[in-house]
């Protein structure tokens, strides 16, 4: 434990280290000016290299098999620190969802999806409703999109087999 003399000794070497001078950019350049030092940007070699495009082609074949966390979250509440001191068995916390209420999906720690809560064999589970996730959905709709043009191909090589 730590006396009220050694807190506020703390505090005040604290308070002296930040007041400690700071040496900005536009100090060092008018030092080097004025010391004869010529600074000039850095050149780097072209090693001939196409940073644009990845040098390794990644393909989702490689993640398939690491686990990654999912939380299902029924609902939440917001508790003074005085009500869950005072918390006990058969205490009811009330959440912010009505029952019925679809229950949010997270994905390593990120909203994901919404969905239905279900039971398949006395076990609860979830039912995706909609996702949410922006990413996800530009992937669903590129897929969505990606199957349309091979429906309408599909329906092209139906029409001219007809003809």
């Amino acid at each position: 434990m730590f006396t009220d003399e050694e807190i506020k000794s703390f505090i005040n070497g604290v308070k002296n280290n930040d007041s400690a001078k700071t040496t900005k950019r536009s100090e060092v350049l008018d030092g080097a000016a004025k010391g004869g030092i010529k600074i000039q940007p850095v050149e780097f070699h072209d090693f001939g290299i196409d940073v644009s495009k990845p040098a390794v082609k990644a393909s989702l074949d490689y993640f398939k098999d690491i686990y990654i966390d999912v939380r299902i979250e029924l609902g939440q509440a917001k508790l003074k620190v005085k009500e869950v001191l005072e918390l006990e068995t058969d205490s009811v916390i009330e959440l912010n969802k009505s029952a019925g209420d679809s229950v949010d999906v997270f994905i390593n720690e990120i909203l994901c999806a919404s969905a239905e809560v279900i039971v398949i064999n006395n076990k609860f589970s979830v039912r995706i409703s909609k996702i949410v996730y922006p990413q996800v959905n530009a992937i669903l709709e590129e897929k969505s999109q990606t199957t349309d043009r091979q429906n309408q191909h599909i329906k092209l090589d139906i029409l001219s087999e007809k003809e």
